[in-house]
């Protein structure tokens, strides 16, 4: 069923509160002014100024860091429980202009889509080379693990149908959640589209940490594996769905 403009929200996780963070949030009211904005505020030690968020508004601030993907998560719910039928997640950094928030909702609503994802890989120039070779190989793995091409496996910037994410069943909460569901995505047959986006990298630091995050990639597609061996997917519908803890 096709989703129209007032039943999409915006969800951004955010884990460190600053001007940028608020810059962002302007930019986002500046696109779509009477859309409701959900921000999980993932531990940081800087207190939310709600009058500089706008109206409408949801503000969730957790005690401690839990990572990207718990943040995500318990944006979703709360969009969920609020009625809402689509979102659109933004990463707080800056590298998603919110000027493009219609062509996900234009692309949504053309292709019927369950999930639209940003595709940063089409014009790498500005790309960090260590990011860059992340991003492709991620990519590239996925694709060849659910026999579909996956452009863009690892970008943020994606317009969600809302009905749809209680089939997965996520247990990965940092940056390993959102590989995770675009495969269950796959596998339980939901449609994808993909729009280009441009790569911007405005910061030089970044909360990916190397080691850790890919060994934690890797352990999730070895989980997603044996679940598709185990005929978790048969039929398109994930047995024993609704273990995520942010739920």
């Amino acid at each position: 069923m096709p989703v129209s403009l007032h039943d999409t929200a915006i969800l951004i996780p955010v884990r460190e509160i600053d001007e940028a963070f608020y810059k962002l949030v302007d930019e986002v009211r500046q696109v779509v002014p009477t859309w409701m904005v959900c921000v999980v505020v993932d531990g940081s030690e800087a207190r939310m100024d709600g009058s500089r968020m706008g109206t409408p508004s949801i503000v969730i601030e957790l005690e401690q860091n839990e990572g990207k993907g718990y943040a995500l998560q318990t944006g979703y719910k709360r969009l969920y429980e609020a009625g809402y039928e689509a979102v659109i997640t933004l990463d707080a950094d800056g590298q998603h202009p919110p000027a493009l928030i219609p062509e996900f909702l234009e692309a949504a609503l053309e292709t019927n889509a369950d999930l639209v994802i940003g595709n940063r890989l089409g014009k790498l120039s500005g790309m960090p080379l260590d990011r860059r070779f992340s991003n492709i190989t991620s990519s590239y793995l996925l694709s060849l693990i659910c026999g579909k091409r996956l452009a863009d496996a690892q970008c943020g910037y994606r317009w969600m149908r809302l009905s749809r994410w209680w089939e997965i069943q996520a247990d990965c909460y940092r940056f390993d959640f959102e590989p995770q569901l675009l495969l269950q995505a796959v596998w339980l047959k939901w449609r994808l589209a993909f729009i280009p986006i441009p790569v911007l990298y405005l910061h030089s630091g970044s909360s990916v940490r190397r080691v850790p995050d890919t060994l934690r990639f890797v352990r999730m597609v070895g989980k997603e594996i044996l679940r598709k061996l185990s005929g978790k997917y048969r039929a398109g519908f994930l047995e024993d769905a609704g273990s995520s803890a942010a739920r």
